[in-house]
């Protein structure tokens, strides 16, 4: 459409010209028109604005425009924090399906934040979000199920979703299924496997996972034995420890 036309030739420069258009298609209630002009604020720091256009096409449905409202509430870099805002907004995306509006209405849920704790909730909300793909919700539902958090403890299952954040590449998730095939939790133990996992999650700096590394290059476990590998990897622990 020329909507989206102009849209694409415009909105990176964020000019006045862009604005204008924006506001013409929003007068029509083309309500992508105004949460575009809400994104567009917010880059030219216009606060008070942004939110005016993100409320407009959030009040008549649009979800991410939901999404982008309930996150500046949560945030609260741009506004006041309000957990109770953020929370309303982001259960009316989390509603039309938009995974990373269920993961943090799940973290509202978890924390008792703008609502009452429910871990059911939470974990439903986490589901939601995982089967949509979001990776730290995969996570976050595994680490449930490894804890035990408001539910039986349930190693298998979380060993499902764990190794599945940890194949995307999630540092959290790749330390704690190294962790799994360690200690044989929810998986066949396997030192070679933790190794592999272990080294996976260090490479990205994740600081347990350098120094359980390190310690496996010591014991040779899954590994040869290797102490100049061990010191190397304890001392970097120590570093992204103290960087950190």
């Amino acid at each position: 459409s020329s909507y989206l036309t102009l849209l694409k030739a415009y909105i990176e420069s964020a000019t006045d010209k862009a604005i204008d258009w924006l506001l013409k298609a929003a007068a029509q209630e083309h309500m992508s028109a105004s949460y575009d002009l809400g994104k567009l604020y917010v880059r030219k720091g216009l606060l008070d604005s942004a939110i005016k256009w993100f409320k407009r096409a959030a009040i008549k449905g649009h979800r991410h425009a939901q999404f982008e409202l309930g996150k500046l509430y949560l945030e609260g870099k741009y506004v006041a924090q309000n957990y109770s805002e953020a929370y309303k907004w982001l259960r009316l995306a989390a509603a039309q399906n938009h995974p990373q509006a269920e993961y943090e209405l799940g973290s509202l849920y978890e924390n008792g934040l703008g609502t009452i704790r429910n871990m059911e909730e939470a974990r439903q909300c986490y589901r939601n979000a995982a089967v949509q793909g979001h990776t730290e919700a995969k996570y976050k539902l595994g680490n449930i199920f490894d804890k035990g958090i408001g539910v039986e403890v349930d190693h298998t299952e979380a060993a499902k979703w764990i190794s599945q954040a940890a194949q995307e590449g999630y540092a959290k998730a790749q330390f704690q299924l190294a962790q799994m095939y360690a200690n044989g939790e929810g998986l066949k133990k396997d030192y070679a496997e933790a190794v592999k996992w272990y080294r996976l999650a260090a490479n990205q700096g994740h600081t347990k996972a350098q120094f359980q590394l390190g310690m496996m290059y010591k014991k040779g476990l899954g590994v040869k034995q290797d102490y100049t590998e061990a010191t190397r990897w304890l001392q970097q622990s120590i570093s992204t420890n103290q960087n950190n």
